[in-house]
């Protein structure tokens, strides 16, 4: 992918928002709308009075990527974390299902689990490893998404146009 910027998802953040300062209003809707939240929300993490955690962590991530950033904790994931956090991130999967297909128990400690593992703060055994793998490529075959070998220039095509260097 030619990222304009890398860099943490705090820096990275603060670099979009100030480069689409001009259209604050559509950027903050754009990245609350991918995300979940309001522009409100978005404001309050732009200017550092609130985090984003959990699921809009990951989404948050994934929103920069998607928009030409390559977020540091994005690319220190495992790649079979990595596709299945982005099409859990795309809102293409849910963590329910993943945990499902994974072999967790379904409920809220699974879940944050998983979210856990997507955000690069846990690890998850091998043989979950293999489930994460199998599901990621099924579904990634299913939708025409590359696996992570091949997602690089797929991304890029994802990229809205003109927001590249």
């Amino acid at each position: 992918m030619n990222a304009h910027f890398t860099g943490s998802t705090g820096e990275c953040l603060k670099h979009y928002a100030d480069r689409h300062r001009k259209a604050r209003s559509a950027t903050y809707r754009a990245m609350g709308d991918f995300v979940g939240v309001g522009k409100r929300t978005v404001a309050r993490w732009v200017a550092g009075h609130e985090k984003p955690i959990g699921q809009r962590l990951v989404r948050l991530r994934f929103f920069l990527e998607h928009v030409g950033y390559q977020v540091d904790e994005i690319q220190k994931l495992d790649p079979t974390v990595r596709i299945l956090a982005r099409l859990f991130a795309h809102n293409i999967v849910t963590i329910t299902a993943i945990a499902r297909f994974a072999g967790y128990a379904v409920g809220r400690v699974s879940r944050d689990s998983i979210i856990a593992v997507f955000r690069g703060d846990r690890g998850v055994s091998p043989e979950r490893l293999e489930k994460f793998k199998s599901l990621g490529e099924r579904i990634s075959g299913e939708i025409g998404w590359p696996t992570e070998a091949k997602a690089a220039p797929a991304l890029a095509e994802l990229q809205p146009k003109g927001r590249g260097q």
